[in-house]
């Protein structure tokens, strides 16, 4: 789609990441929801500009002096939850929350969330936009724990049964996607839930007399 890509628009100092999409609904999702997120004290872009070149729509945003970061540890996962969180609680539910889509300051801070084309504002997608922003934090080696404490962080209350059941068809579609160790959490998960059930299952010491 163009991707993340510089360019000096007009005078020298404005610097502007771009991106061309087919669909201009799309576009105009992502900068609907960009914006009000923005409004909402989330870290984000600014818009610039959005025009049609050649058949397509170009979408421009105010370059940010940060980086992605591909590979998530325990404290990246944390501040993963707590973002996905404060989206939430905007009534946002960015549904592409991936190592593409935040960008990280040199301190390990989240500096942006960007693209947020597929975002909606319907509180039913609340566990599925939490359940997929989780698999992207496992294939990414991060923490499921440490997400869910982040998310946490600020009293918010999150069913995380509901979350690791949803989480299973989640890492199937990242296994789909090519994700080299979406398969491994895939097992580990499906491991899991075999060891509750049959956990659930054996009797209880004071049970015994009375089987």
């Amino acid at each position: 789609r163009g991707g993340w890509r510089k360019k000096t628009i007009g005078k020298k100092d404005l610097v502007v990441s771009t991106y061309k999409i087919q669909d201009e609904k799309l576009a105009d999702n992502g900068i609907k929801y960009e914006v009000k997120a923005k409004i909402q004290g989330i870290r984000v872009r600014d818009l610039v500009d959005k025009r049609k070149v050649g058949g397509k729509i170009e979408v421009s945003w105010k370059y940010v002096e940060a980086n992605n970061k591909w590979k998530w540890d325990g404290e990246d996962s944390f501040k993963i939850g707590q973002i996905c969180q404060q989206l939430h609680r905007c009534g946002l539910y960015h549904m592409d929350l991936k190592p593409g889509n935040i960008l990280w300051d040199n301190n390990g801070e989240i500096a942006a969330v960007i693209d947020f084309d597929e975002c909606q504002d319907e509180k039913i997608l609340m566990l599925d936009d939490t359940a997929n922003t989780l698999s992207w934090v496992l294939v990414s080696g991060g923490s499921d724990k440490r997400f869910i404490d982040g998310y946490k962080s600020e009293g918010i209350e999150i069913n995380e049964n509901d979350i690791r059941k949803k989480l299973l068809e989640y890492l199937t579609m990242r296994q789909n996607e090519g994700s080299p160790t979406a398969w491994i959490e895939l097992a580990k998960k499906r491991l899991e839930g075999y060891r509750q059930e049959v956990k659930s299952k054996q009797l209880k010491k004071n049970e015994l007399a009375e089987y």
